[in-house]
């Protein structure tokens, strides 16, 4: 996994709130309570900081990148400020850059622990998106007794049951959904034979492939022998050999195949078919 090393924390004090910046100083603009300015000029008025752990310049690496979520951010805070939050109270938005990709597990508590020692009182969490880190800094939330809402944190649940995160709110479309989706289909045409490949170095597919094949070997332990599941990394090199040799390896029994990975990577699959001759009307 990719590795920080020292994670320089800029901190840049600003008008509308603060950011920490792991990675990059640029002139991003950041999602604000638009009722923020005025409410904190009055000292008798409630200032709630929020901090939003995210990622950004992930070029599509990220499902959770923050440049492509912050136009949502920004209504979402709209919408707070019209009709949920009374007008003596503000969000102070504190975002923390964890980079361009998922950093390694302790970070995300080491960040909020920084905001502890800066005076900053978090509220409430979001995010982060990158599972190991949600899983981190769960046990910090848990301690201090804040709601942590997860941005995803699609992978949570592989280590202990989600009845057991009593401050841990996600969106309701999980992995979990997923695997329970992928079982109707298998049920629905009849099939006892599938592979599953996923390319592991894109975290976001990673913890699909493990959540859905823990849950589906859970449910018919069968499929353990009957399916296979197979990964594979970019990062090892000789991409398009490596997945000629799956395809190979696959078409001997499998007459379904599902791909968990990027787009991209699921081109190199389709165009390599040709080469092994996996038959369109014996595969899927």
């Amino acid at each position: 996994m990719f590795l920080y090393g020292q994670i320089g924390c800029l901190i840049f004090l600003l008008s509308i709130g603060m950011v920490i910046s792991a990675a990059h100083t640029d002139n991003f603009t950041y999602p604000v309570d638009p009722g923020y300015k005025d409410i904190a000029r009055n000292p008798n008025n409630t200032i709630l900081d929020v901090c939003m752990f995210i990622n950004r310049h992930s070029n599509g690496r990220l499902i959770n990148d923050f440049d492509r979520a912050a136009v949502a951010v920004s209504l979402g805070l709209n919408y707070v400020r019209d009709n949920l939050l009374p007008d003596n109270v503000a969000l102070n938005m504190v975002y923390i850059d964890e980079g361009p990709e998922c950093p390694e597990k302790v970070e995300a508590v080491n960040l909020a622990l920084q905001l502890y020692d800066r005076g900053v009182r978090c509220k409430a969490f979001i995010g982060p998106g990158c599972t190991r880190s949600v899983q981190s800094l769960y046990d910090y939330v848990q301690y201090i007794e804040v709601p942590l809402i997860a941005f995803p944190g699609d992978g949570m649940g592989t280590q202990a049951e989600m009845t057991e995160y009593d401050f841990l709110s996600r969106i309701s479309v999980t992995h979990t959904n997923t695997a329970y989706v992928i079982l109707k289909f298998i049920a629905l045409f009849n099939y006892s034979n599938a592979a599953f490949v996923t390319e592991t170095s894109n975290d976001f597919y990673n913890y699909m492939y493990q959540v859905s094949t823990t849950i589906m070997r859970n449910t018919n332990p069968k499929f353990q022998y009957t399916m296979k599941f197979k990964t594979f990394s970019v990062r090892d090199g000789a991409v398009k050999k490596q997945i000629v040799n799956l395809l190979e390896e696959i078409q001997v029994s499998a007459r379904v195949v599902f791909l968990m990975m990027t787009g991209d990577l699921v081109r190199k699959f389709l165009v390599s078919n040709k080469s092994v001759q996996l038959q369109s009307d014996r595969h899927t």
